[in-house]
């Protein structure tokens, strides 16, 4: 409504006085658009709301037909011509709606809409729905936290004990008109649809058009709308520095348990997606993890399962030690996981291997990926397990082989009950020095049983069928890898002896 004019006439009758409403711009238009239902040019215009070609006769007919309005005509003239809609009665007495055309004598710069009412009540109504509209005096589109060609937000807050703030509810408009925000007729929301911000569109996509039309202007947006139609193009449209700098001002949304305050935190995460994008990073408190995304695993359900079940306990604690968990795109532009995290966690004062140690250590791993290899094989080939096999897990997971592996003195520190093996969460795995330095058997099936382990804890059954797994699998390899372990065990004990010879 910016450069439109409204003007308010007073008018006293015989029996009463008519208030005429006059609204004024320069737009030129020809009459169809005020008399044929669907007659429009905003259809294809982005920076128009609109585009059925309805809303200003309906709106006329609307006011005409409510008796409390006490709305006695709506008269659109442009250029030379006028149309007056009015209410009156046929030579029956039955009331009816007449449209009446005028060619004026003078014609008239821009346009102008004119609404006669005896009602000061449905005055007031008209000027105070300016508020529904962008204008330069509409407090939502004051001081805008932020702003771009596409679209802008400003954030809502209100005072809530002493100086902290919580965020509260704003509008949303879509190029310019308020419009209702929600998933159908029953959830769409006119007044307050966003949560802590008001957000508006300055341009339309004309190809693209909202999945729901629900609402009073039948362009209802869905919180999938929003993020599609006006929250990407407005970030996409940021640069480097607008990225940084709306992504600080939005701490408040990072963490994931944010995730019902729709748009404020879609447009977090959609920045952090942007700056990972551009890569582009930047440094986080050392409170804040990311949560990683499940589908960066690469496995079957149940382990799909294990593995959310192991992030949620890992999370869960980091959460109980004051702990911020965030959402998996802020991972890639600096901030730490939670695994990463938790790798940070060692249960045991750890040692710093030497380099025979380090040897051994890689000729565990290398053990384990050549026994994987076969186990694969013989899952396709179907003969591992025999017929009736038909489980989908992973015994050996690939992401338990990328694990860290440390080394802890097993008579030191809170080792109380000599462990020789374990695995934490999903972070690391810890190998006493004990069974670096034991025989090759020995370490190797320590090792193998705590990789083992992301099937479930000693106590559970799934992680004792696995185990039984794990056995028969060894078994099955022996004929034919034989040989190879056979030089694996050479290799180590010659290591062994290296590393007493330096001692």
């Amino acid at each position: 409504m910016e450069g439109v004019k409204i003007a308010v006439t007073p008018m006293k009758g015989e029996e009463a006085t008519t208030y005429a409403l006059q609204v004024k711009g320069d737009a030129v238009y020809p009459i169809r658009f005020a008399e044929d239902i669907g007659a429009t040019t905003k259809k294809d215009d982005s920076a128009a709301t609109g585009g059925f070609g309805e809303g200003a006769k309906m709106a006329a007919l609307s006011l005409l037909g409510k008796k409390e309005s006490k709305v006695t005509s709506v008269t659109f003239a442009c250029d030379n011509w006028q149309v007056q809609y009015t209410k009156g009665r046929n030579t029956l007495g039955t009331e009816k709606l007449y449209k009446t055309v005028t060619r004026l004598e003078q014609p008239i710069e821009g346009n102008t809409l004119t609404i006669e009412t005896q009602a000061p009540e449905t005055v007031k109504a008209l000027l105070d729905a300016r508020r529904y509209f962008y204008h330069p005096q509409n407090p939502d589109f004051q001081n805008p936290t932020y702003e771009n060609a596409k679209g802008g937000f400003k954030l809502v807050e209100e005072p809530k004990e002493g100086n902290r703030f919580t965020p509260t509810d704003g509008n949303f408009y879509y190029v310019g008109q308020r419009q209702s925000v929600g998933d159908g007729n029953h959830n769409a929301k006119f007044d307050n649809g966003v949560r802590g911000m008001h957000l508006w569109s300055n341009k339309k996509d004309t190809e693209k058009n909202p999945t729901n039309i629900a609402g009073r202007d039948r362009t209802a947006l869905s919180h999938e709308d929003i993020e599609a139609l006006v929250l990407k193009p407005m970030v996409e449209a940021m640069t480097n520095e607008d990225l940084l700098n709306n992504l600080s001002l939005l701490k408040e949304y990072w963490a994931n348990k944010t995730q019902h305050k729709k748009e404020a935190h879609n447009l977090v995460i959609l920045i952090a997606g942007e700056m990972a994008t551009r890569k582009l990073y930047t440094t986080f408190p050392e409170t804040y993890v990311a949560y990683p995304h499940p589908t960066s695993f690469k496995g079957g359900w149940s382990e799909l399962h294990d593995y959310r079940r192991r992030l949620d306990e890992i999370a869960k604690k980091l959460d109980n030690d004051g702990f911020t968990i965030c959402d998996d795109p802020f991972h890639a532009i600096g901030m730490q996981s939670l695994l990463e995290r938790e790798a940070l966690q060692i249960t045991f004062p750890c040692i710093q291997p030497t380099q025979q140690q380090t040897i051994r250590l890689n000729l565990l791993h290398k053990v384990t990926e050549q026994l994987n290899d076969f186990y694969q094989t013989a899952r396709k080939n179907n003969y591992l397990f025999g017929t009736e096999y038909k489980g989908s897990s992973d015994l050996i997971q690939e992401h338990m082989l990328k694990l860290p592996v440390y080394i802890f003195d097993e008579h030191e520190g809170l080792n109380k009950e000599h462990i020789q093996g374990f695995v934490k969460g999903l972070s690391h795995i810890g190998l006493s020095k004990g069974q670096l330095n034991s025989a090759f058997n020995q370490a190797l099936a320590t090792y193998l049983h705590e990789i083992t382990h992301v099937h479930g804890s000693d106590e559970s059954a799934s992680f004792s069928y696995k185990l039984t797994d794990m056995l028969e699998l060894i078994l099955k390899t022996a004929p034919e890898f034989s040989e190879k372990l056979k030089q694996y065990e050479q290799f180590w004990d010659n290591s062994l002896l290296a590393e007493q010879a330096v001692a």
